[in-house]
């Protein structure tokens, strides 16, 4: 009984320290996105109604506090959607020319811009490669696999472009 007492003391000690330092290291939880003022009323343009890129994003910008409408001409900025790629090409070959590792890429062309027409955030593309193994032994967990990986790789997309808008907010207030 005792020993279990002093198991569980050394248990809540360690978990204090590990809680201690990752304080004193500046770690704390990213929040959400504080973006340009400008942005407050958003509409997301090309991308189609249901698309699931265009639902994440939604989701992402609401979570920032921005209301995401559907009509532009009410929207006080408009997230343009201009181009958005899926590449898959072949990494590694075996000996026998077959392929064992394939590379994906995943990139979105982007830009912002106010009522006006005024550029908020400039036209960028951001990209996301990843690889993974290709096991012909067995299709089926493969391609979950790879269905996994572009899951992740669009959720991604998304925090890297809610970063940059936040990034431009950022400088806007220096």
């Amino acid at each position: 009984m005792k020993d279990g007492i002093q198991a569980r003391a050394w248990r809540v000690l360690l978990l204090a320290l590990a809680i201690c330092a990752l304080t004193a290291c500046g770690f704390h939880p990213r929040g959400a996105a504080r973006l340009p003022a400008a942005m407050a009323v958003t509409s997301i343009e090309g991308l189609p109604a249901y698309d699931p890129l265009r639902q994440r994003i939604r989701w992402r910008l609401e979570a920032a506090g921005v209301r995401v409408i559907e009509d532009p001409e009410a929207a006080t900025a408009r997230l343009q959607i201009l181009s958005r790629n899926f590449l898959k090409r072949p990494l590694t070959v075996s000996q026998r020319g077959q392929v064992t590792e394939y590379e994906l890429v995943r990139s979105l062309r982007f830009r912002v811009i106010d009522a006006d027409d005024r550029t908020l955030v400039p036209e960028q593309t951001l990209t996301i490669t990843r690889s993974y193994l290709f096991d012909r032994t067995n299709p089926l967990g493969t391609s979950s696999e790879e269905a996994a990986i572009a899951e992740a790789m669009e959720r991604d997309l998304v925090s890297l472009l809610l970063r940059r808008l936040e990034a431009v907010s950022g400088k806007a207030a220096r």
